[in-house]
């Protein structure tokens, strides 16, 4: 069983825009916040789509990418150009935060990736305040914890290097999959390099605060039991 603190879960990918809140079988409290940014218009083949209002698929950013053959890039993980990032999902994570107050962050694929760009922003404001940890922008506090699966370094340079330049200091678990041929291992470990802790950085207590816990299996959050479990509840226990 989870502890009880409070998490926000940041889905990944193109998610339903119906998001749920309420107790899970494991005890936890789990606020999910949905994409902040409307989905594309088109499938993976170029048709356009005919959704009914409020079924339409979302995203955590826009992209501009288009393949060879003249259809917009279906993969948020290969695009090189992003869009709404500031003006969207920023404000939309942030606004998230300071409504759920959530002790930590539990986020996947691509909102994983936006869930680091969250935190990059929170440090670089942190920094900007003279430190503060509470009380960012529109009330926005850096959590305790991140738990970041499936995520991978931003193909956008510029937005890579603004992460870099935020330099996230909070403790942060990394999950990786050794056959996940959508973000593979070194994919992560370029994320986890923008950290301004290196990975196995160890606090007083001789604890890891960054770390990468690699399972055998693909694009996906391990099952919940076993040596993932077990990594997961103490990595929170730690530092609730």
């Amino acid at each position: 069983m989870l502890p009880s603190e409070q998490l926000l879960k940041a889905v990944g990918g193109k998610v339903n825009e119906k998001g749920k809140e309420g107790g899970t079988e494991g005890g936890e409290e789990l606020s999910a916040a949905v994409a902040g940014l409307a989905g594309t218009d088109k499938e993976e083949g170029g048709k356009e789509e005919e959704e009914e209002e409020g079924e339409r698929g979302r995203s955590w950013w826009h992209w501009t990418d288009m393949t060879s053959d003249g259809s917009l890039q279906p993969r948020p993980s290969k695009a090189l150009h992003y869009k709404g990032l500031h003006k969207t999902t920023l404000p939309f994570l942030k606004q998230a935060l300071a409504e759920h107050e959530p002790d930590g962050l539990f986020a996947f694929s691509q909102g994983a990736t936006a869930a680091a760009l969250l935190l990059g922003a929170l440090q670089k404001e942190m920094l900007t305040e003279g430190g503060m940890e509470g009380g960012g922008e529109g009330g926005a506090a850096m959590p305790k914890f991140a738990i970041v699966v499936g995520g991978l370094y931003p193909r956008d340079e510029k937005v890579g290097e603004g992460l870099r330049e935020g330099g996230p200091t909070v403790p942060t678990l990394f999950v990786g999959g050794e056959t996940d041929s959508l973000v593979p291992l070194e994919r992560t470990r370029e994320l986890m390099g923008c950290w301004a802790e290196e990975e196995g950085g160890r606090e007083g207590g001789g604890e890891e605060r960054v770390k990468l816990y690699m399972h055998s299996g693909g694009h996906f959050v391990p099952t919940w039991k076993g040596e993932f479990k077990e990594e997961v509840v103490k990595f929170i226990e730690r530092y609730h």
